[in-house]
């Protein structure tokens, strides 16, 4: 991949910034004797007891001969101790003596009360803006694995951006003006003011402290509600965020009563997966059930295979028409709630996450399906045979 001069002087710029800030320019970490590398393997020695040398090496990318170096200083100092394996007397592992502990203590301390001291000084929101960009750092360069995207109810705060990012977004990807951010103000100020709190929710998908998408329930009448201000973020498409919300408004209608969701959608919402106009969806107890045994070839029934329902081709872009889940240790599946029509049950022994959305897949796999067709208020027996990915 191309590297820009500009891209590279950028991340050299915060290098020195950074570096700078934390005050690793100055001699002695933390105003103590200890360098950053001494007091980041006494971090790992006071958190692992027992760490073996070369594991230790490993883990922080240090030469074995300058750890084993330093490692000696420590024990001169009487900060380390080393025992033998019952197992193998040539390896041995590390334990900080109280002395060392103690050490480790007043740099933790230390660390605290700095890192402390340069939060305060931000506001809530700068604080957050500031640990999201750091988890970003860490996940694109691999130093942890992606958090969870969780969906949460709207506190302080979060109407105001649902209102900016729907007038940023849509503005952007489709040249939409003001009068729209207006429209969403609007709405989201109504909904606000009227917030019914036992009938109608703001869900809010975040990642870390990243929002990474919004959706609105709000009551029609006693039996009808409507789905609003569906909305996912460019960089969090793709990842199922958009079906997480949305069967979260669907699981919520169910759960206190509703039999109907409203939307309305345009044909240049992709977001969601849903077609133009305006959509009714069926929540309430007309709705089907299907269940059934995922088998091998062989029809012994397997668990922990990954069992698809999929509404036919005339409906594939409904995101809500959409199940999946794994069959249990008997090899069973169910899905409730189905809004009657035609679908397709597929189950795979080992497939990624959402694949079956992709068109170009699903000519691979779809004839080998079960089709069937869900009427109101009916259940549905289906067996499937497992398929493995070419």
């Amino acid at each position: 991949m191309a590297i820009s001069e500009q891209n590279t002087e950028l991340v050299r710029r915060f290098n020195r910034f950074y570096t700078r800030q934390i005050g690793l320019l100055r001699d002695g970490l933390l105003d103590s004797r200890f360098s950053l590398t001494q007091a980041r393997v006494l971090y790992e020695l006071a958190q692992r007891p027992g760490l073996r040398p070369a594991d230790l090496a490993a883990d922080l990318g240090l030469d074995p001969g300058y750890l084993s170096r330093m490692l000696k200083g420590f024990e001169r100092d009487g900060l380390l101790k080393r025992s033998n394996s019952k197992e193998d007397r040539r390896v041995h592992s590390l334990q900080l003596t109280a002395k060392g502990r103690t050490e480790f203590q007043k740099l933790n301390a230390r660390s605290q009360a700095e890192v402390g001291d340069m939060l305060s000084k931000l506001s809530e929101g700068d604080q957050g803006r500031l640990v999201s960009s750091m988890n970003a750092i860490q996940e694109v360069l691999g130093g942890v694995p992606q958090a969870e995207v969780v969906l949460r109810a709207h506190r302080p705060g979060d109407i105001g951006w649902v209102v900016a990012r729907h007038g940023e977004l849509y503005h952007q990807e489709y040249q939409w003006d003001v009068s729209f951010e207006g429209l969403v103000a609007e709405i989201a100020g109504k909904f606000l003011t009227s917030f019914d709190p036992e009938r109608e929710r703001c869900w809010i998908a975040e990642r870390g402290a990243e929002r990474l998408g919004c959706i609105f329930l709000v009551k029609e009448s006693k039996t009808v509600a409507k789905l609003r201000l569906l909305l996912v973020e460019p960089s969090a498409r793709g990842l199922g965020v958009g079906s997480k919300l949305v069967d979260e408004c669907i699981a919520f209608a169910r759960q206190f009563g509703y039999r109907k969701l409203k939307l309305w959608t345009n044909d240049v919402l992709h977001a969601a997966s849903i077609p133009q106009g305006e959509v009714e969806i069926v929540v309430g107890s007309n709705a089907g059930k299907i269940r059934g045994f995922a088998r091998d070839e062989n029809d012994t029934p397997l668990s922990n295979v990954t069992v698809v329902l999929l509404p036919d081709s005339a409906q594939r872009q409904r995101v809500d028409l959409y199940r999946s889940m794994s069959s249990d240790t008997t090899g069973a599946y169910h899905f409730e709630g189905i809004p009657p029509g035609s679908y397709n049950v597929i189950a795979w022994e080992d497939v990624e996450k959402e694949a079956w959305r992709d068109p170009a897949f699903m000519r691979l796999y779809e004839i080998y399906g079960k089709s069937l067709t869900v009427n109101e208020g009916t259940a549905a027996e289906v067996d499937v045979t497992t398929l493995r990915l070419r």
